[in-house]
């Protein structure tokens, strides 16, 4: 149930909401994502929390059991073990992808071989037409020029494509950015974050209660 308050409120809280998700939707996205995994990773940080501060005698190393201190570690963590993994692996795809459009642009260009000295890319064709003609009666004129179409294509989609890419740079370092200040912020002031949450929304305290354990629970597959 919703709280007593008037309907001129709610509308202006609704106006209010819908033009900051839609101003800041592009911000939002990895906030959320980060949040998300600062839910997932909670019940990690809360465990080696307790289990630290049961163990460190000395005040000198109280540091250690500290929240945003367990939360940076686990931080770098997850950078090191998942974030710089498919980092590197979008890297290496990005590479591949530039490599093998160069040799499908110089198939669009040309197809002709030099008797003398033929290139890798040349072999490959003449290997790959000698077997395509054991199965498919096909001249080597229009296997040629059907060859070029294919690539042609492909070079003018990988194109964009690649371009798109190299566009979206600055806005995914970006991303990234406000995905690890979420994920170190979210596991390290996650439950203040939660009980401004319960208080701020605009339903009665069971609702938004079973609401956030749903939710919870939904997000640890419990």
């Amino acid at each position: 149930m919703l709280r007593s308050r008037s309907f001129e409120q709610y509308l202006l809280l609704m106006i209010i909401l819908f033009f900051f998700f839609w101003m800041s939707l592009g911000i939002l996205k990895p906030i959320v994502l980060g949040l998300f995994v600062a839910l997932v990773l909670d019940p990690v940080r809360a465990g080696l929390q307790q289990k630290l501060s049961k163990s460190i005698k000395s005040n000198s190393l109280k540091f250690l059991a500290q929240g945003h201190f367990i939360s940076a570690v686990l931080t770098v963590l997850f950078i090191g073990f998942v974030l710089f993994p498919l980092i590197y692996i979008g890297t290496v795809v990005t590479r591949d992808s530039q490599t093998l459009l160069g040799t499908l642009t110089k198939l669009a260009q040309t197809t002709e071989a030099d008797p003398g000295n033929p290139s890798q890319l040349q072999v490959v064709i003449d290997s790959f037409f000698e077997k395509i003609t054991t199965f498919v009666p096909l001249s080597r004129e229009h296997y040629l020029d059907t060859l070029q179409k294919i690539a042609s294509t492909i070079v003018d989609f990988s194109g964009s494509w690649l371009g798109s890419i190299a566009r979206s740079i600055p806005r995914i370092l970006m991303d990234l950015i406000f995905f690890v200040l979420a994920l170190h912020f979210g596991l390290a002031d996650g439950r203040k974050l939660d009980s401004l949450l319960r208080t701020v929304l605009p339903f009665d305290k069971k609702d938004v209660t079973i609401f956030a354990e749903t939710t919870e629970n939904i997000c640890r597959d419990r």
